[in-house]
């Protein structure tokens, strides 16, 4: 299979053998000199690897000695393994990584967030001695496992196994969630499967793939690409009746135009995906998308509403013991008290979310929830720790490569400086949250930075700079039709929403 190394119990499922037995096998190829230890991984188990002239007159013993069917079965084998181990990973995994994976079949037939139909685990149970990382160390388990994944994936693809090879795609994407995207297996794997899924004329799988690529896009924060490929897994979806997968690439179509702050836009698909979801099978998906509607009510100023259906979501993402999601909306709670001017209620629900993302090693949630909460600090006259807070989220987007979280992370430590009289300071760090929300082409952050700038223009005597800027900020409110467009274009003296 090409793998770049291994750990010994790939042998048992490949050899159809216990894991004593497996562990012994490879022990006697170390002992022969065919197989070299090459170190240990995060997990803290020995991962090895074939001599490569070994594995060339391996590879050829295997052609000409082992039927093609059998050597299928055994790839199959540990595909299933893997598929196991990863879904228990992910579900104990950080960064919401269990909700990107093949879920059980639906009543409209088996599906998968990008990996299609997915078939029963049978006895695919994990190692012993593996189990334990599974639960208490998931990143550590997908990072020695990430290269043999996309192995896999493109040894499946290259033979044939369309449906083994975007199953697997799908644990790339769990992979990258959990290991604060890593994008580049993502992307190599979903291009290797969704080459392969068309060869073979797998007309569902390609959909299935299509919409792996709009949620890795999505996250990439490109915005209309990810549209773009969601609609054409949709396409793809709605020719087959396959409705979780119609209502998937619909969320993903409503997610990307609510990111650019198209909310007149997303709001009709958002309310399409949800009312073809199911309970139960679908809580965890209708929780998704309660969480996108209320995030649009919010944002265009219908707070009765963003509260119903954000405590809607909270409520799903509790019974499907989604952590990641319930921790998502406290936040989005805590912002609509912040957005009415509740600071005391924001920095409570704030409070809730951050210690959940505490509590599963959530570093990205972490940090998004610590902007929240340090603002809400700030504004009630607290300066010293949500300044520290604020610094330490700058340095983890610098270091994540995430430029939405550093645009997001200097706005707000602008607005700090703002609250402590620093004109001068605030203007430059405003300016260079500006300049990352013209890269990202997202109309919206940028007017409520301006509009940010606006105030620091006018304290340092710039009246007229300050008026310009307030003015282009309205404007895009007003086309937008956010909740700002309902307040005046008038001089505020306190730093903005």
């Amino acid at each position: 299979m090409d793998l770049p190394d291994f750990a010994a119990w790939v042998a048992g499922p490949l050899l159809e053998v216990s894991e004593d037995e497996a562990e012994d096998a490879v022990e006697q190829l170390v002992d022969c000199h065919f197989v070299e230890v090459v170190g240990t991984d995060e997990t803290g188990r020995t991962r090895y690897r074939i001599h490569d002239l070994a594995r060339e007159y391996a590879r050829e013993r295997c052609l000409s000695d082992e039927p093609r069917e059998d050597r299928e079965t055994a790839v199959r084998r540990l595909v299933d393994r893997w598929l196991t181990m990863a879904r228990i990973a992910a579900a104990h995994g950080p960064g919401g990584a269990s909700r990107l994976l093949p879920v059980p079949a639906t009543d409209d037939g088996p599906a998968g967030a990008s990996g299609g139909p997915v078939r029963a685990s049978g006895d695919a149970v994990p190692p012993t001695d593996v189990s334990a990382h599974l639960t208490d160390e998931p990143a550590a388990w997908f990072a020695a496992e990430q290269p043999c994944l996309l192995a896999a994936v493109i040894h499946c693809a290259d033979h044939g196994m369309f449906d083994a090879a975007r199953e697997l795609a799908a644990t790339l994407m769990a992979a990258s969630a959990a290991l604060y995207n890593q994008f580049d297996a993502w992307s190599r794997s979903h291009d290797a499967a969704l080459a392969a899924v068309r060869r073979g004329g797998d007309v569902e799988g390609e959909a299935w793939l299509l919409n792996g690529l709009g949620q890795l896009r999505l996250e990439q924060d490109r915005f209309d690409e990810a549209y773009e490929f969601f609609a054409r897994s949709l396409r793809l979806f709605e020719e087959r009746s396959v409705r979780t997968g119609s209502a998937g690439a619909l969320a993903g179509m409503g997610a990307a135009r609510r990111e650019q702050a198209r909310f007149d836009e997303a709001l009709p698909l958002l309310t399409s995906a949800l009312a073809q979801y199911r309970e139960p099978g679908d809580i965890s998906s209708m929780a998704h998308v309660l969480y996108g509607i209320g995030y649009v009510h919010r944002e265009q100023g219908r707070d009765d509403e963003a509260w119903e259906a954000l405590s809607d979501a909270h409520r799903l993402y509790v019974t499907a013991r989604d952590r990641h999601g319930e921790a998502l909306a406290l936040r989005s709670l805590g912002l609509c008290h912040r957005a009415r001017g509740d600071m005391a209620g924001a920095e409570a629900l704030l409070r809730e979310s951050l210690a959940i993302f505490e509590e599963t090693d959530d570093a990205y949630g972490l940090m998004y929830a610590s902007l929240s909460l340090a603002k809400a600090e700030f504004r009630q006259g607290r300066m010293t720790e949500p300044r520290q807070r604020l610094d330490r989220c700058l340095e983890i987007t610098r270091k994540r490569q995430d430029m939405f979280g550093e645009a997001l992370a200097l706005r707000t430590l602008g607005e700090w400086h703002l609250a402590a009289s620093d004109w001068e300071t605030a203007t430059e760090t405003l300016r260079q949250s500006l300049g990352l929300w013209d890269k990202l082409q997202l109309p919206l952050w940028r007017a409520r930075t301006l509009r940010d700038l606006a105030l620091a223009a006018r304290a340092q005597g710039g009246t007229a700079t300050a008026r310009e800027c307030e003015q282009e900020a309205y404007e895009v409110f007003r086309r937008l039709g956010t909740r700002e467009a309902l307040e005046p274009p008038e001089p505020r003296d306190a730093p903005g929403r």
